[in-house]
């Protein structure tokens, strides 16, 4: 029997996939209150948050005498978006916009068991296939 046989078979006693998928789940929960609880704070206080950008905008302008208006008023409108962003996590939010899942992910809904809460990234390198270009050869035998 080699070490990675006795290995996973260790892993089978200790019900280490059960475990590993409990503490999944617990994460997702844990991370779904707080997308939650920041998309509800963030809702209750859109306009506090809309005059700090504002206030901030104005002296970065008045202190650079315009010389970076255009810029500064595409740092309020992406300072805007990601304000909406959070504010479509609160689960009082009736404008919450679905936007369909990229292209090669799936189009499972975010809270049924099993999918992601967590969009993935198309810009992210897919694991390679088994037996296809940049995937780990298996193990020789008897290691």
């Amino acid at each position: 029997m080699s070490f990675l046989d006795k290995l996973k078979k260790k892993a089978e006693e200790l019900e280490l996939d059960k475990k590993a998928k409990e503490l999944q789940e617990a994460a997702t929960a844990a991370a779904k209150q707080t997308r939650e609880k920041a998309g509800d704070v963030t809702a209750q206080h859109r306009e506090k948050i809309d005059g700090f950008v504002e206030k901030a905008a104005t002296t970065v302008d008045t202190k650079t005498e315009g010389k970076y208006a255009d810029k500064v008023a595409k740092a309020k409108e992406a300072v805007g978006k990601g304000v909406d962003k959070v504010a479509e996590g609160s689960p009082s939010n009736p404008q919450t916009t679905s936007t369909p899942p990229p292209a090669g992910s799936p189009a499972a809904e975010p809270d049924s068991p099993g999918a992601s809460t967590f969009p993935l990234d198309p810009d992210a390198p897919r694991p390679p296939t088994a037996g296809g270009p940049g995937a780990t050869p298996p193990p020789p035998h008897g290691l």
